[in-house]
């Protein structure tokens, strides 16, 4: 019985010598390393948006006691200020805000910003004004950090005790809340 061989093979590890002896000759050819840069660019679209904020009633301030909160959506993909100013620093009869006689006419309020964000662990910055200092205006920072998860509102009215009494009539607030890059 005859073995017969196969001729692909031969033919085979031939071609093989050849690529390999090619490829060493080109690499023989380089005088010296060359290198190659390649610059790779893109773009992600900034966004940043900021939901609506309910008004508050609060009916007979005389009654007013605790805390009053409010959820509002906030996502953004940047780094953010969140600046606050209060047009009269404090919840402030319309007709007298400064008072008329033993009745004051200015009910003040401490304003809690707390905002989760990622940078990229994730952790919750704070802020606390007092109606007073948000005439000139306040600002709470994401540090760095994204804004994904909302923001949280948090009013506490200061509390009337002996002799402090309001002067009857209307009251009115006006907090701004801007949002802006950092």
């Amino acid at each position: 019985m005859q073995i017969k061989k196969p001729r692909f093979a031969a033919g085979v590890v031939v071609a093989g010598m050849v690529l390999l002896s090619t490829n060493n000759a080109a690499a023989d050819d380089l005088p010296a390393a060359k290198s190659l840069t390649l610059e790779v660019q893109g773009e992600i679209q900034e966004h940043c948006s900021f939901g609506p904020i309910p008004d508050l009633a609060l009916g007979d301030l005389m009654t007013v006691r605790g805390e009053y909160r409010r959820h509002v959506a906030l996502d953004c993909n940047i780094p953010i200020d969140i600046n606050v100013k209060s047009s009269n620093g404090g919840l402030a009869n319309t007709v007298y805000p400064n008072g008329q006689g033993p009745y004051k006419g200015k009910l003040g309020y401490r304003l809690s910003l707390a905002m989760p964000i990622r940078k990229p662990a994730t952790s919750v910055v704070t802020g606390t004004f007092q109606s007073a200092q948000l005439t000139g205006g306040g600002t709470l920072s994401s540090n760095g950090g994204v804004a994904l998860d909302g923001l949280e509102l948090t009013m506490r009215f200061d509390q009337l005790r002996g002799d402090d009494a309001l002067l009857g009539g209307d009251y009115s607030e006006v907090i701004e809340i801007t949002v802006s890059p950092a």
